[in-house]
């Protein structure tokens, strides 16, 4: 499994009269090595890949049932909090009316204090004058 490529060796041989079958043969060194190393690696990964799709097939069904969990429980809020705000509407509504009566009430009953008070002034005024002249 220990191979070692020795590239001025190669290319010095490259140079020489053998040429191109130094560079095949080395190839071949190369292709055949990594042949051995593939086959000892690759069970290796495969179960380990295995693992690995059958945790994240796991964890995806997870997700999934969370996610639906999740939507469902976040529609409810949201309804819920639509029909609070339908409620409040129409108590602002009620408010706004409740309170514009209230204003008119008040606006009568302070227009007739005005009235009483400036009949006031005037009884008073017209007690006073009748005093001075007399």
């Amino acid at each position: 499994m220990s191979y070692h490529l020795n590239l001025k060796k190669l290319v010095n041989e490259l140079r020489g009269p053998k040429g191109v079958a130094a560079l095949s043969e080395e190839f071949d060194k190369i292709s055949s090595e990594l042949a051995k190393l593939k086959k000892q690696v690759k069970p290796k990964a495969t179960a380990q890949l295995k693992k690995a799709e059958a945790r994240y097939a796991s964890l995806l069904k997870k997700l999934q049932t969370a996610q639906k969990d999740l939507d469902s429980e976040v529609s409810k809020r949201v309804s819920v909090v639509k029909k609070q705000a339908v409620a409040v509407e129409k108590d602002l509504a009620n408010y706004k009316k409740l309170a514009m009566k209230q204003k008119t009430e008040w606006q009568k009953a302070f227009s007739k204090k005005a009235a009483s008070a400036q009949k006031t002034v005037k009884k008073t005024s017209k007690k006073a004058s009748k005093k001075a002249s007399a």
